[in-house]
């Protein structure tokens, strides 16, 4: 079994990481500026309070692993993939995020706040709580999500796929719906969010 290597209050700029650098390791309250971890496959690497700032993870495979309270400030995530990984209370609203592909996963209580999401892939994964307010979901495959007490509000959801998605204590409010794929349970639900009686 591979020993879990532990890193605290370190400050890394500049460098270029390779994964057997990251793998299996615990990285607490650490800083990342300008790094390059792109196209790396990651596993079970663990970021708890850290500061990943104006990196590149274009590319990389993340399975597993978790990043907790974590800031991606001017960071790049395209086409980045995320298998199983628990991403909880980390900001994610000021960095790129084109084409990345979520499968499965705890993202509760993260900041997407005004994101660029058309055509993210994301079935299956719990967002409870998430902060998806302004975020074009254009496109995007939500199915069998978790959205309880996610908000939405001012969030494009234009042929986006909601069927199986739980929304219960979700604000419905002021949401772009167009030709958005929903089940019936969930339109109910939206009908009376929006005052409608169901006789």
């Amino acid at each position: 079994m591979t020993e879990r290597l532990e890193v605290a209050g370190e400050r890394f700029s500049g460098r270029r990481f390779e994964a057997a650098e990251l793998e299996a390791s615990v990285y607490r309250d650490c800083t990342f500026t300008d790094c390059d971890l792109s196209e790396l496959e990651l596993h079970d690497v663990s970021f708890t309070d850290c500061k990943i700032l104006t990196c590149d993870l274009a590319g990389t495979r993340v399975d597993g692993g978790s990043f907790t309270n974590c800031s991606f400030a001017g960071s790049t995530l395209s086409s980045t993939e995320f298998t199983g990984c628990r991403m909880l209370g980390s900001a994610l609203s000021d960095c790129r995020l084109w084409g990345i592909t979520i499968d499965g996963g705890n993202w509760s209580y993260v900041d997407l706040h005004g994101q660029d999401l058309k055509q993210l892939k994301a079935p299956g994964v719990d967002f409870t709580g998430a902060d998806l307010e302004g975020a074009d979901l254009t496109d995007a495959n939500l199915r069998d999500t978790n959205l309880t007490q996610a908000s939405l509000t001012g969030a494009t959801l234009r042929d986006t796929d909601l069927r199986g998605a739980d929304v219960s204590d979700t604000d419905l409010f002021r949401i772009r719906l167009d030709r958005t794929r929903i089940d019936m349970m969930q339109a109910a639900h939206w009908a009376s969010a929006n005052g409608a009686r169901l006789d």
